[in-house]
């Protein structure tokens, strides 16, 4: 059995590892969801001044997020069981 120490020093790197991976699923799901309210033209075109928006592409940032919300989920569930185990050794 592992001591406690490096059991906590675990679940804090997978709390950190957590956090590394939940901030662009943050951010790329944000994203997606201002792309989506974008007023498209007919042609399903968006021109905001410098870049035109096709629209559709919010769906890619979506499914983007994806990965990064699951690794999200799977760091913090390790890192709360990590740290349950930790508390339980002492």
């Amino acid at each position: 059995m592992k001591s406690s120490s490096k059991l906590k020093l675990g679940a804090v790197a997978l709390g950190i590892l957590a956090l590394a991976f939940g901030t662009p699923a943050v951010l790329i799901s944000a994203y997606a969801v201002i792309k989506a309210r974008m007023p498209y033209n007919e042609e399903g075109n968006y021109f905001d001044g410098v870049i035109v928006h096709h629209e559709g592409s919010e769906y890619v940032y979506g499914l983007l997020s994806l990965p990064f919300w699951a690794f999200t989920i799977v760091a913090s569930i390790g890192a709360y069981r990590t740290f349950k185990r930790a508390v339980a050794a002492n």
